[in-house]
């Protein structure tokens, strides 16, 4: 059965994410054990603060839109995602009818690394995924507090631009990448227009000029 850990420190909060939680479970046919972490100590710690509520999923630490509580409708989208294997045949049914759909099943069951609005991409499916990509790539360290403040960013980023693809390379398990992109340092985030480069900028950005780079590239 899995975990689900639900990161947030007010109480109202809390509560109508709980019931959305249980209720998109509930329609999907799943079966997980939901638990409440609202202690400021730990969520400093975890460097989730600007972030709340955040879903802690496979180890993975989710957000949808920070400061607002979560809707059935968004964790029903996410979880189809995520639990697309557990799925029972006729929720599964339903919950890929669609060709987009379909897609993101696809996607999840291949990287197992879905996240939202973003595909984690390794040495070797790097080619393949951005011969054609539209969207922002990011490269990052999972230690590094540079990349770890930009991804806030771009999650923000994201919230107003629902259509850009976002692609995440981990540059200390991908140096094929990083010699492809010929991308020595990190945070470096690009700009893709159907696999091609449009744009770099390495180092970290605030969210105007996120926006700025993204719309001059």
């Amino acid at each position: 059965m899995e975990e689900i850990i639900l990161w947030e420190s007010d109480c109202k909060t809390i509560r109508a994410c709980e019931i959305a939680l249980h209720e998109a479970l509930k329609k999907l046919g799943l079966k997980a054990i939901v638990t409440i972490n609202s202690e400021p100590p730990l969520i400093a710690r975890n460097q989730l603060w600007g972030r709340l509520p955040v879903l802690e999923i496979q180890g993975l630490h989710l957000s949808l839109r920070p400061g607002c509580a979560f809707t059935v409708e968004e964790l029903t989208r996410l979880f189809k995602k995520i639990f697309a294997n557990q799925i029972q045949p006729n929720h599964r049914q339903n919950s890929f009818a669609s060709t987009k759909d379909s897609r993101l099943k696809k996607t999840c069951e291949e990287e197992r690394t879905v996240t939202l609005g973003g595909i984690l991409l390794i040495d070797a499916n790097f080619r393949s995924k951005l011969e054609h990509g539209t969207g922002v790539l990011f490269f990052y360290k999972k230690l590094c507090p540079n990349c770890k403040a930009q991804e806030k960013v771009i999650e923000k980023f994201l919230s107003g631009y629902p259509e850009v693809q976002y692609f995440r390379i981990d540059s200390e398990e991908c140096p094929e990448a990083m010699e492809y992109f010929a991308t020595e340092r990190v945070p470096t985030i690009f700009v893709l227009r159907d696999g091609r480069i449009m744009a770099k900028k390495v180092g970290l950005m605030n969210l105007r000029e996120m926006n700025e780079f993204y719309q001059s590239a």
